[in-house]
């Protein structure tokens, strides 16, 4: 008897590391299709702007409008700062002493 509950309980286990296994791999093949895109946002899809502000002098106040606006491309042209943005963080940058 207690050899039959040994391979119940062995074919159970098995069973039940089959199943963490396979939804662990569905997740991660889930969510990785949804971030595929950089910058995707499925739930909330926002339009991008083009915008230049006048690049600050102080290395300072360049990070804190690169690290304010979150962008991580950007190109400088004539003193300007020009990048695209989501419309929250282009409404972000009107709050923000930037011309």
């Amino acid at each position: 008897m207690l050899q039959i509950l040994r391979n119940n309980y062995n074919i159970y286990k098995c069973y039940f590391l089959q199943k963490i296994f396979l939804s662990t791999l569905l997740l991660t093949v889930f969510s990785s299709s949804l971030s595929a895109h950089e910058g995707c946002n499925l739930l909330s899809s926002e339009k991008a702007n083009r915008i230049k502000v006048l690049m600050p002098e102080n290395p300072e106040d360049r990070l804190m409008l690169i690290g304010a606006l979150e962008i991580d491309h950007y190109y400088t042209e004539n003193g300007y700062l020009i990048t695209e943005v989501s419309e929250s963080n282009a409404k972000k940058l009107k709050s923000l002493p930037f011309k």
